[in-house]
């Protein structure tokens, strides 16, 4: 069969030939839609985005552009999450200003953490307003230059930074807000020997020796 066919009420799983693969993306895990690029004002749920063609013209290309992968790639049917014609991930799609691409984040990070907020935390890169350890995890690590996130859930944030992190940070007290970071799997991260304690009317900082 030279055509293909889409599966599912939802559209969300294909079926794809010759270097193409079965999908079922509701198994995937990606960043939250505002962290893709060039999305052409429509989203499709389960990791898939109605995408400009003219900067990437193919699906891995443009997941690689924000440190996800593709899985699945299609031409759409009348600027809607619709397909027109299944494509393979590494095939340009030419002829249209937008493609549909299935992105899902490149593999496990893991993370270590410090016993409170890095005391330089970095550059921003984004805030997830969530209290989940785990979504903030998967926000960072479907962001190339997220290298490290401050979750707050008693403020229901996870502010996402720029900096590596080794575990021998300085880190400073604010409420139950806490900073991850990632680091080589099957290591474990190092206890701070400063700490900086926040409240709403001093700091005091205490320095321990060990």
């Amino acid at each position: 069969r030279s055509g293909c066919r889409t599966v599912g009420a939802a559209g969300s799983t294909f079926l794809q030939f010759t270097s193409r693969v079965r999908v079922d993306s509701d198994t995937l895990s990606c960043a939250n839609f505002d962290a893709w690029p060039d999305v052409d004002g429509k989203t499709c749920g389960n990791c898939q985005a109605l995408v400009l063609t003219k900067n990437f013209n193919r699906c891995d290309r443009y997941c690689e552009s924000f440190g996800h992968r593709c899985v699945a790639a299609a031409e759409e049917k009348d600027e809607s999450c619709k397909v027109e014609e299944e494509k393979a991930c590494d095939e340009a799609i030419t002829g249209t200003s937008d493609m549909l691409c299935t992105c899902q984040t490149t593999g496990e990070d893991c993370y270590g953490s410090l016993n409170g907020v890095a005391s330089i935390e970095g550059a921003s890169v984004g805030v997830e307003y969530t209290a989940s350890l785990e979504k903030c995890r998967t926000a960072c690590s479907g962001k190339a230059n997220c290298k490290s996130f401050a979750l707050c859930p008693q403020w229901n944030r996870c502010f996402l930074k720029d900096r590596s992190l080794t575990g021998n940070e300085a880190v400073r007290v604010n409420g139950n807000c806490k900073t991850y970071f990632k680091t080589a799997c099957g290591t474990t991260s190092t206890t701070t020997t400063t700490t900086t304690t926040t409240t709403t009317t001093t700091t005091t900082t205490t320095t321990t020796t060990t």
